[in-house]
């Protein structure tokens, strides 16, 4: 991911200049210059603060609306119960699933 890319994306959709992330971040104006035209690699710090200015995940910062996969209750349930399954266990479900579907 280009972060530089994104900071120009997520800036444009708000309507902020550099300088007003820099300030609404807490970081120097410097910090964030050298990570746009240098492509210096920021810190996990300066990462959150980003997404704190902007109000966004570390997650929506790393990948588009578009990419992330929103789960309601129930898929996350199942998705809870999917993890405390053995390799044995899941490959059974797959089967059973894979078994109902033919069904129709």
């Amino acid at each position: 991911m280009d972060i530089a890319e994104r900071i120009i994306k997520l800036n444009e959709k708000r309507g902020w200049s550099v300088y007003r992330l820099a300030k609404e971040a807490k970081i120097s104006s410097s910090t964030l210059t050298n990570m746009m035209r240098r492509g210096t690699c920021p810190s996990l710090t300066t990462l959150e603060r980003l997404c704190e200015a902007y109000g966004i995940t570390l997650a929506e910062f790393l990948y588009d609306q578009e990419d992330l996969i929103h789960l309601n209750e129930a898929q996350k349930r199942h998705l809870d119960r999917w993890n405390l399954l053995t390799e044995r266990q899941k490959r059974a479900v797959e089967l059973f699933i894979d078994g109902l579907r033919q069904i129709g």
